[in-house]
Parts: C-alpha cells; structure tokens; sequence
C-alpha cells in the first residue's frame, strides 16, 4: 500500500496539499499495521487504529474524487483544503490518541489484559478484517488510479503533439475548389470505362492514370472521382501552379496531404499507431519552423507514417505535370507508385498526356480522356447551360442545335474551350449575334485568350492596358498566391520613392482585377489565380516574357525592403537586439513592426530567387541592388530572415549568398563591376556597427553586427583567410562585452565561448581548453543549469579535450554535457545528438570501438528522421560510423556509409572543403584495409590537386601515407619509401613545427619497410628527435617504497640518443598507435623520457580527420616487397611476373 500512494503521489501533479497528506498517511501505514498485530489484544487500542484508518480512508477518498477530474476541471476546481485539512488533521489527532491508548496498555496489569482477551478477542478479529478489508480496498483502488492518471497524461501530451504538428502544417490552398461545377451525368463515363472497371477488379492495384489534354476537364472528374470514392478517408491534391510556383512542389503536396489527413481526427486517433506517430513528428515540428521548411524526404516519410493510421484510402493527385521542379515529379511518380502498390488504397493520378514516359509506374492502368466520353460530356454540359441560360435569353434555344453541332467541333475535346464559348454567346442579345459569334467560335485556347485580350483592350484606356500588363507580370512570376489587396498595394509601391502611393491603390481590390483581367483571371476565396494553367503558358508565349516578369518582381521587392523606415540603424538594432540577446528586454514601444509584412515577408523570402533568373539586369535594377547590399535595409532583411526560419540559423543568409553568387559568376564581366558582391554580408554590417559606435547611445549594440559576422564567416568560411576574420570578429566582440558588462557577465561568457571556438581553426587546442574550463566555472556560478550556456561550453571543452588526447577526460565532459541537453531539450535535440556525436568520436580514438559504434548507430536512427540523408549533421555522422566500422572490419557497412558521405559531399561542397577530402581519406583507408588498393587509388586522385590538402599539411600527409601503402602492398618499394621520407625531411629540423600525428604514423610505416630490406639501423634513425630526459621529478607514486620518486641520470639530456632510448621509444609509439596511452606514457615514465612536442599527438578537426593509427606499418610479417621498375602516384600497377625481374635498386 505504501508503494501505490507514493506512487500516486509522483504521478499526481495534483498539487502539495495532496501530496502532502499521502505522503504523511504512506509513512503511517505500515507503523499502524505493525503496532495492531502487537496489540490487537487491548480494544481500545483497536477501535483508535480503527479510528487512525478511518481517516486516512476519508483523506483517501477526497483525494480520489479530485484526482479523478480531467486536467482541464482541475484548472479550474481549486484542491478542497479545507476538506483535506479537515481529515489531515483528525488523522493526526487520532493517531496522538492511538500512542496514548498504546502507552496506557502497557501499563496495564497483566492479569487484566488475560481476563480480557477472550471476550475482546472475537471482536478484535472483526474488527480487524474489517480494517483489512478496507485497506485492501484502498489499496486495489490506488493502482488503478495511477494508471487513470498515467493513462490521461498520455492522452494530453498526445492531444498536446497532435495540436502542435496541426499548426506546424501551414493551411495548403491546394484542396480549394479549383475546378468549375460538374454538370449532372457528365464524369459517370468513367465507372462504366473497361479500364476503370478493370482496375477495380484488381482491388486497385498499381495506380489509375488518367490522361487528357489541356482542358479537357481532368481537374472535374477528379473532384467527381472524390465525391464517389469508396473509403471513409479521401486525400485530393491540386497541383496549382496557376495559383503560384510554390504551390506545384513537393512540399507543398505532402504538407497538403498531411493536413487533410490530420483533420480526420475522429479516424486517425483510434489507431493504435497514433501516439507513436505523434512522437515521430515531434521532433520535426521543434527543429523545422514549418512544414514547409521540412526537408522533402523526411515530409514523404511522415505522411507514410500518418497513411498508417488509416485502414484504407483514396488519394486523388491533378495535374502533375504542372509541378515547376523535375526532380519533384520523379519524387512524387516514386512516390505515387509505392502507394499504389500497397493494399487497401486507391491511388488516381490526373496529368496531361504525353508528359511523362508511359511506363514510369510498373503496374498502372490508363484511361485515356479522349474522343467519344468527352463529346458526350461536353454534349451534356452545352444542354445543361442552354437550359439554365434560356430563362433569361430565349434565344439560346431557338439556336439550340446549331450551338450543339457549333460547340462540339470546335471545342475538340476540351471542356474548358466549350465553357468559354457558352460564356461567350450567352451574353449576345440577339439571335444574330448568337450565330455571328459561333461563327467566329475560337477553335483553340490560345485563340480565345489572344481574342479575349483584343476585345477587353479596344475598351480600355492606355492605363489600363498597363495595369492588366503590370498584374500578368506579377502573376506569371509570383511564387505563392496573392489577395486583390496584395496586388493593390503592390502595384501602387513606387519604385523610386519606395513608398506605396495611396493615389494609386485601388478601391475596389477584387472588382477592379476582375474588371482588368476577365476572364484569364478569377479569384477562388479570396486568392487571385489564372482560370486555368494554359492561360499562363499563353502569357508566357505572347504577352509577357519571363525575363520581365523576373525584373518586375526583382524590383519590388527590393523596393519593399529598402523602404525608409528599413534603413534606420535603430531598427536592425532592435532586431539584432531581439535575436541575440535571449531574454534581454526591450524598450517600451521599440518593437519592430512591419505593416505589410506579407508583403515585406515575401521580399525577405524571395528577391534573390528573381534576381538570378535575370541574364541582362538594366542598370537601374542593378543601381537597386548595390544600395540594398551595403545598406542598413541589408541587416534588417538578414535579420528578418533569421525569425522567419528561426531553425535555420545562418545558413539561410549563406545559402541566399551561394545562389546570388552563382549569378554573379554568369554575368559578363562589365556588369560585374556594378555589384559588390565581395562586400556582401560584411559592408552592411561593418556599416551599421560604425553608426551605433557613433551615436554612442547603447554600449552593446555596437557589437551586434559584430556577432552576426563572426558567425557568417565561421559557417560560411570557404578559406583561411574567412576563418581569421570569424576569430577577429568573435575577440572584438568578446574584449568590448567584457569592458563593457564585466567578465562574469552571461552575455560577455557567451561571447568568450563563441571567441574561444575560434582556436579549433588555429590549432591553439590546449589553450581553447583552458578557456572553456575557465568559463564553464564561471557559468557554473552565474549562470546555472537551467539554460544550455553552460552545457555548450562543456560540449566544446570536450571537444578540446579530444583534440588534446585527453580522451577519458572527454568523455566524462561530454557525457555530462549531453545529459544537460537531454534533460534540457530531450533525447532527440540537436545539441543532445551532436554532443553525442562527439562522444563517440572520443570512444573510438580510446579503446571502446563497440560503444562508439553503438554510439553512432543510435544517434543516426534518432537524427535520419528529422534531418534527412542528406543534411551536413547526417552526413558527419555517416563518416564517424564508417570510419569505426572499419576499425571493427565491418567493411561493407563502412563502405555503405562513407560511399553515401562522400556522394552528398560531393554534390553540397567543392574539393577544397576539408570535409569532402576527408571523406575520400577515409574511403581510400577502407579500401587499403579491404585488400581492394586500386580502387583507392582511384578515390585518392579526387582530391590530388585540391586545396584541402595544400592547404593542410597533415591531410597532405595521410594522402601520401595511405598511397604509399597502398603502393608497397602492390610491391613497389622505391617510389613509397622515397615520399614517406621526404615528408619526415620536411617537418625536420627548420620544419619541426610541422610535425603532426600522422607523421608519428608513417614513422611507423617506414621503419617496418625499412627494416624489411635488412635496413635496421636507419630503421631506427626514424624515430629520432620525439622525446627528451625529463628536466624534473615525477613526483611519488602512491604506495611506493622510493620516498623521492622515479629518478633518472642527468648525464642522459646532453648525450646524443642512444640506440636503446630510440628502441623505447618505437615501442612508446607502437603503443599509442593501438591506443595504449597510459602504457605509453609509462614505458616512458620508466625510462626518464617524455615527449618533446605534445602537438605532435593532437587531433585535428574535421569531417571528421582519418584515424589511419591502424592501419600503419605492414599487414603481416611475411610480408614481401619486391620493387617494380616505377610506382607513380597514381597507382599504376604491374603484372606479377615483372616481380621477379627486379630488384631493389638501393641494395
């Protein structure tokens, strides 16, 4: 009984009167208990225990009562304290009285309590089981209260999921009614087609695709098709690229899809699955800001998982082929057909014909929209409307046949034609007219837009020409959907005083497109959309070019984002202020506003996507962008941008900077000069720090800008030179927040940690060391642990550690570390993964090769659902569990995951990026350690000239190293030894500090080749010049006999190294290549030595750096080496007989 109320007591959150008194009465019982079974013989001590149960009985049933009120009564039902405190303190008092009546029996005379016992004892008995009974009561009733409790925290943190993944989905306007009214008994063809009815027979197996052309009223029949569906759950998606190219993508198609599915709540949550699909989308609505920001994978296998909560549905998709992205298409058909394949489901596919390869599905069944079922639709609609229409001009039926024969031969097929011809006629006053305008009836759409146009046009003044002009423009271009209003306000901001000119909006938003733009255009709730996709072809072959309509949105937007009130320092100050500063008030009335910030929003988003479609800017678009680039307005739309994609960090602004110069580089040469691009990100923000130094009014705003660029040139750095700028950002902004706030400051901790990262770069790893251990002290006082501050700084300390070979230390740190970011953020946080990460990194350079591999496997299965294959993280982590997977022999997992990490790489970064060569690196060791040398050789040539290993002498010298060895397993012996020599010269004597860890590596390599051709004492000689006697004692070790320590000759420093010194310390290095440190550091210890240079074992960074300690030296020790006549770099190899034939040329 005591473990179910304590159990119930944690589990409650049911406030401390509750838990107070359970707690209390839990302690109580077991006492109680015990005492009745020593005095069950005295009644009165009986009837108080009685009394003592009876009120906690009491206490337990109040309790009850309130507990058992959902979460949503309990906020507004306070606890009854005054009824709890009642029964408390009763209890209380009964059990007082119980000690009292305990204390009085045994004072009592022995011979009273026998005389008593056997009259008391019968009603001790009934009394007793009646306590039992109902403490057993109790106690059942307790369990079940848990698990009520248990069970409806569940279901609200479920509810609580659900309702946060609904907002995280953005409100598709794909589902909207986008096709006309289906008229009665048109569309029925379709149940009754042999195809159709074949399909059915199948039990919908592979997809139905149904194929016609432009306006033949394929977007009808689906909605027909969706009305007439068979299954409870019913998913239609609109490809709309008529409504904005954002509305034709992938992503829109699976938020689309998920949103239906969601609002099917009554379905969905009598799954089973349902909590458990609520946690796998959980993470993805706290790392992506919204659906859309998701990438499209991961959003393709989210709606895989919600299709499961359904028993069975339809899947109606139109108009594909509108889809603006190939690669899309190829996704979603991929898609489309996996479904398809499945049982219980109907998936039906409307496209164009002729747009896609007619066998991209393996198991589809056409029907083709075409002849006879489309005449006779037609036929029924052309009834229907002159019927209805006839009312109010009886001159349609007079003309009855003649519009049939008329209609039916000119629309050839296309529903959309018909429509627009009975439009057309139904208007004409007279039979004349009727049959004057049949006669001129337009027998393709291209002729009905081009006639619609010339006869609006002969109405119109020249103004109005070009407004309609202006909305084309902006319709043809525009990347999601516009109100009347938008296209209001944004025909009426000026370009030249960027501001909206009030004179110029319209009055009537809605009447005044309709009037302009009939019948091309219509607006569906409220969003301004052509009537059909073929009227934006038409626009784009014959009205507007799509170079205009890109230089037209270009300089709108950057028009809205330069306005006045953009170029005011103070209001990126403020921004600037909001986004960095977490928790940092504002000053009453200071907030930024942004009164169209639809508008505005859509530049931020947008501008450079018009910009690069551009091949001839004017000079007045161009004069634009240079102002915008090193303006104040710059800073405002990066910082815009950061709370728009509030989970994308920097990288967006680094992406918009790739895309512009990508651009760039197309432009001819003379253009070029007209924008600089070389001051992008930096003048503006270099600028603004200046013009808050200056006013001098906030002694921190001035650093803001400061800030951003140490990180834009951190994360986006592409040379040295841009990591030397992020380190002189980050240690201005570091010294100027410590002058400015003081050293013990959180804003001044924070920047010292982001300065401090900065030595990573420049190798200063024990110094970056003992600045995160100073700071995360400080934190530890200042800040706590109620906030990540501290727990980033332990996870770069950590890192330090790693570089510095301290690897137990930095486990335990980055253990530490990630359990605050998991009990912060949760399991699946990125900083609790990425901290993880590194974890393991310290694991395998130690001797926990398994554990790190579990490491990195579980980490994937976490991140992979929320960040995709494909992004950076996914891919650090595929190289860390290919790169241990080799240590382990588990060779076709390392190749699986390195090929996969190297592919992306490959596509997101250049050769000179230290991440890509690293993963050739450790392809090229996999592939030496697998037996399979060529095929290294030939992932070695990748990054033979690139920058990465220029750059970076120590990556220079793994290329090498592993080239050589596979070289020397070829045979070749010459050639090897030759450039693993020159590299030892080269970090020799004027070059000593260059010596790095892989040298200590190929130290070992050459000294086994060597000593393999009888070369022993220059073997020897390799491992010259890595350590020195000791200068001082080591102190005492503990439970030694020698009071003074390990001491050692002091003739030993200035005598020349000894064969035996050489000998130890082959053996020191052969024990730290198989990670014996601590024996290493012994053997030396021993002997009087250390190590000269501690940064000759330090551990790079990277993607991460190739361990090649393993795979030193040579394999076996019947290993043979008979040179060949050359051994090129780049791994020419020789036919085994030539073997035989020659002979090393040094002997």
């Amino acid at each position: 009984m005591r473990f179910v109320i304590q159990l119930l007591a944690a589990a409650s959150n049911a406030g401390p009167e509750i838990w107070q008194g359970l707690e209390r009465i839990s302690f109580s019982v077991p006492r109680l208990q015990q005492e009745l079974r020593l005095y069950w013989k005295f009644p009165r001590v009986v009837k108080a225990t009685a009394a003592v149960f009876a009120q906690a009985i009491c206490f337990l049933v109040n309790a009850k009562a309130f507990l058992l009120k959902s979460h949503f009564r309990r906020a507004f039902n306070v606890v009854p304290i005054g009824k709890l405190d009642r029964c408390l303190n009763e209890f209380e008092k009964e059990v007082e009285f119980l000690a009292q009546e305990i204390r009085a029996a045994n004072g009592q005379e022995q011979a009273e309590l026998n005389r008593a016992q056997r009259d008391s004892s019968r009603r001790t008995n009934a009394r007793l089981a009646s306590i039992d009974e109902n403490v057993n009561v109790v106690a059942k009733a307790l369990p079940q209260m848990c698990l009520d409790a248990s069970a409806l925290d569940d279901a609200q943190r479920t509810a609580r999921g659900y309702d946060s993944i609904c907002a995280w989905l953005p409100e598709s306007s794909t589902k909207a009614k986008v096709a006309a009214e289906r008229e009665p008994g048109t569309c029925e063809w379709v149940h009754r087609s042999a195809e159709y009815n074949r399909w059915v027979q199948s039990q919908c197996q592979g997809v139905l695709w149904i194929q016609g052309k432009a306006g033949c009223g394929k977007s009808v029949l689906a909605t027909y098709l969706a009305a007439s569906a068979s299954t409870d759950v019913v998913l239609t998606h609109f490809f709309c690229c008529s409504q904005g190219r954002t509305l034709a993508e992938t992503a829109n198609f699976a938020v689309s899809l998920l949103s239906q599915l969601l609002s099917k709540y009554e379905i969905i949550k009598r799954s089973d699955r349902f909590s458990s699909f609520i946690e796998k989308a959980s993470p993805l609505v706290g790392h992506f800001s919204s659906g859309l920001e998701c990438p499209r994978d991961r959003l393709l296998a989210l709606l895989d998982d919600a299709l499961t909560l359904v028993s069975s549905f339809t899947l109606i998709v139109d108009a594909l082929d509108e889809c603006t992205e190939p690669e899309d298409c190829d996704r979603i058909l991929g898609y489309l057909g996996d479904l398809g394949s499945r049982s219980n489901t109907q998936v039906i596919l409307l496209t164009r014909a002729g747009k896609f390869r007619q066998n991209v599905f393996t198991d589809a069944t056409l029907v083709s929209m075409e002849g006879s079922v489309v005449e006779r639709d037609i036929s029924l609609f052309v009834a229907g409307k002159i019927k209805r229409n006839g009312v109010s001009n009886p001159g349609l039926l007079k003309v009855k046949p003649n519009i049939a024969s008329t209609i039916s031969s000119c629309s050839q097929g296309m529903f959309l034609l018909a429509k627009f011809v009975m439009d057309d006629i139904k208007t004409a006053g007279t039979v004349s007219e009727i049959r004057a305008r049949l006669d001129k009836a337009p027998t393709a759409l291209d002729d009905y837009y081009q006639r619609s146009l010339e006869g609006t046009a002969r109405k119109f003044h020249g103004r109005d020409k070009s407004t309609r002009h202006s909305i084309f423009l902006l319709l043809v271009g525009i990347f999601g959907p516009l109100t009347p209003e938008d296209i209001s306000t944004t025909l009426a901001l000026d370009t030249r005083t960027h501001c909206v000119n009030e004179d110029e909006l319209f009055s009537n938003p809605t009447g005044e497109v309709l009037r302009l733009c009939e019948p091309l255009v219509t607006i569906v709730k409220d969003q301004v959309q052509f009537v059909h996709t073929s009227v934006k072809d038409f626009l784009l072959k014959s009205v507007v070019a799509r170079e205009d309509s890109e230089a037209f949105l270009a300089r709108k937007c950057l028009t809205k984002l330069s306005q006045s009130q953009y170029r005011l320092g103070s209001y990126p100050a403020r921004l600037l202020r909001m986004n960095l500063l977490d928790g940092v008030a504002l000053e009453v009335g200071l907030e930024p506003t942004t009164k169209e910030s639809i508008l505005y929003n859509y530049a931020c988003l947008h501008w450079q996507d018009h910009i690069t479609k551009l091949l001839n800017p004017s000079d007045e678009l161009l004069a634009m962008l240079s102002r915008f680039l090193l303006g104040n307005e710059f800073v405002t739309w990066s910082e815009t941008l950061f709370q728009i994609k509030s989970m994308s960090g920097i990288g967006s602004q680094i992406k918009v900077r790739s895309d512009v110069w990508e651009w760039f580089g197309r432009l001819p040469d003379e253009t070029k000069k007209k924008i600089p691009f070389k001051s992008f990100f930096v003048r503006a923000h270099e600028s603004l720090s200046h013009e808050l130094m200056r006013e001098g009014e906030d002694i921190i705003l001035p650093y803001l800008p400061l800030i951003r660029l140490g990180q834009y040139f951190n994360v986006g750095a592409g040379t040295n030179a841009d990591f030397q700028k992020a380190y002189q950002y980050k240690m201005t902004v570091a010294e100027g927040f410590e002058a400015a706030l003081g050293t013990r400051n959180p804003l001044t901790l924070r920047a010292k940690t982001e300065f401090f990262k900065e030595f990573f770069f420049q190798k200063r790893f024990d110094e970056a060391e003992r600045g995160f251990e100073e700071v995360a002290r400080i934190q530890q006082d200042v800040v706590g642990e109620d906030v990540a501050d501290i727990f980033i700084t332990r996870q770069l300390l950590g890192l330090a550690q790693i570089c510095v070979t301290k690897f137990k230390q930095a486990i335990s740190t980055l253990t530490e570390a990630a359990g605050g970011f998991r009990r912060l953020s949760g399991d699946e946080s990125f900083l609790t993964l990425q901290t993880e990460m590194f974890r393991g990194h310290a694991l395998e350079r130690g001797t926990s090769l398994r554990e790190a591999y579990h490491v990195y496997d579980n980490t994937l299965k976490l991140w992979i659902p929320i960040g995709g294959p494909e992004h950076p993280f996914s891919l650090m982590l595929k190289t860390s569990f290919g790169s241990v997977c080799r240590k382990l022999g588990c060779f076709a997992e390392a190749e699986e995951a390195l090929l996969g990490s190297l592919t992306d790489r490959k596509r997101l970064f250049t050769k000179r990026n230290v991440t890509y060569v690293d993963s050739v690196l450790q392809l090229a060791a996999l592939y030496y350690e697998s037996e399979r040398g060529n095929d290294g050789l030939e992932y070695l040539g990748l990054v033979q000239d690139s920058a990465g290993l220029k750059d970076e002498f120590e990556r220079e010298c793994q290329e090498k190293h592993i080239r050589a060895l596979i070289n020397l397993e070829a045979g070749f012996y010459t050639k090897p030894k030759t450039v693993l020599q020159r590299l030892l010269d080269e970090a020799s004597g004027q070059g000593r500090n260059k010596n790095n860890r892989e040298l200590l590596w190929i130290r070992i390599t050459l000294a086994d080749v060597l000593r393999m051709r009888g070369k022993y004492d220059e073997a020897l000689m390799v491992f010259s010049d890595l350590v020195s006697p000791r200068s001082a004692e080591l102190p005492v070790q503990a439970g030694s006999e020698d009071a003074v320590g390990y001491r050692f000759p002091s003739s030993l420093i200035d005598e020349p190294e000894s064969p035996a010194q050489l000998t130890i310390v082959e053996r020191a290095l052969r024990l730290l290549r198989d990670a014996k440190q601590d024996d290493a550091e012994l053997l030396l210890q021993e002997n009087g030595l250390e190590w000269k240079r501690q940064k000759d074992f330090w551990v790079l960074q990277g993607g991460p750096i190739t361990d090649t300690a393993s795979i030193s030296g040579l394999k076996a020790s019947g290993f043979q080496i008979i040179d060949h006549p050359s051994a090129p770099d780049d791994g020419t190899t020789h036919s085994s007989h030539e073997h035989d034939e020659h002979r090393d040329n040094d002997n």
